[in-house]
């Protein structure tokens, strides 16, 4: 079994403002507008399973990237104004959004230095290859000099080139989200798909890197967006809603068989390297926070304290916990 992390969208366009974050077992980041309410969302669990990145917006302390191991402790900023982190695999690097810049940064933190590895255009959801060799990303192809959709980068930035997931075939007119598959050979994003002329929803489906087969795993009646790969291959995480409304946390198999809830309200779900569980973005009445949970949705372990206050010995135990689906 494997592990996610999602997190809460409202509206049309899922702004994730005042989300809480969660984590699960099982197996378009755009900057959001600094808030009141304390928030901790957009988790990423790190390689070895001991860390946490996510974002901080709202409340008294510094918006950004911060990374805190999985029981809350040791939490510090990594990133003022960073978001939307995918570690390498080595677990020796992040790459980020930095501020309302829509470029891809990479902080290497043993020294915490930054690098830009894009400089002009519109550059977002970055997600690291499982080779570590190459980056994929939303662009809009200004700085390679093509049209927009899923492009990929070498880890240092160099050897740009759009990937052939982006046809106007079947309805759809690009892809977002990127999610590898283990095996890094295909890749799970959220396609827009057209039911007419006027009117189109998010679908997921999976395309393999070379172009040469893609197939649609959520019908069109639904918005399907920010899947999230298992580890062992065996699941899709990824945030379902009726159009315009909030969404919730399913899980599906790679050929779109097994559709189910995992859990209530939550977006931007993200694995534990075992698989075992998932964290993910939730909101309560006054915050939002990192929690985890078992493939199964039970389970559930608050990860970060938004307010900055420690965790006390119960708060796992007592805390509000996230609202899941069924068992599998």
């Amino acid at each position: 079994m494997d592990r996610i992390t999602f997190g809460r969208r409202r509206g049309r366009r899922w702004s994730v403002a005042g989300a809480l974050v969660f984590l699960a077992t099982c197996n378009p980041a755009e900057p959001i507008p600094v808030t009141n309410v304390p928030e901790d969302r957009d988790p990423a669990w790190s390689p070895d399973g001991q860390s946490i990145a996510f974002e901080h917006a709202g409340g008294d302390s510094t918006p950004g990237l911060y990374i805190a191991h999985i029981d809350g402790s040791g939490r510090r900023l990594l990133v003022a104004g960073g978001h939307g982190p995918d570690w390498s695999p080595d677990g020796t690097a992040l790459v980020l959004g930095i501020g309302f810049t829509y470029q891809i940064y990479r902080i290497n933190l043993a020294s915490d230095s930054v690098l830009a590895l894009t400089t002009s255009g519109f550059n977002v959801r970055a997600a690291w290859a499982p080779d570590g060799e190459s980056i994929a990303f939303l662009s809009d192809g200004v700085q390679g000099g093509g049209a927009s959709g899923l492009w990929l980068m070498n880890s240092d930035g160099t050897g740009l080139r759009r990937l052939p997931l982006n046809s106007d075939s079947v309805g759809s007119s690009g892809a977002g989200d990127p999610a590898w598959a283990p095996t890094g050979d295909r890749l799970a994003t959220a396609g827009t798909f057209f039911t007419s002329r006027s009117h189109f929803v998010n679908r997921l489906f999976v395309g393999d890197t070379a172009g040469r087969s893609r197939s649609w795993l959520t019908p069109s009646e639904v918005e399907a967006l920010e899947p999230a790969w298992s580890p062992t291959g065996e699941w899709i995480a990824y945030v379902k809603a009726p159009p315009g409304e909030a969404g919730d946390i399913w899980l599906i198999r790679p050929d779109g068989t097994d559709d189910h809830l995992l859990a209530r309200d939550g977006f931007h779900p993200t694995w534990s390297p075992d698989g075992q569980r998932i964290a993910f973005s939730q909101r309560s009445s006054d915050e939002v926070a990192v929690w985890s949970v078992d493939v199964s949705g039970a389970n559930p372990q608050q990860i970060s304290w938004p307010r900055g206050r420690p965790p006390a010995p119960s708060a796992s135990a007592n805390s509000s916990s996230p609202t899941s689906g069924g068992t599998l």
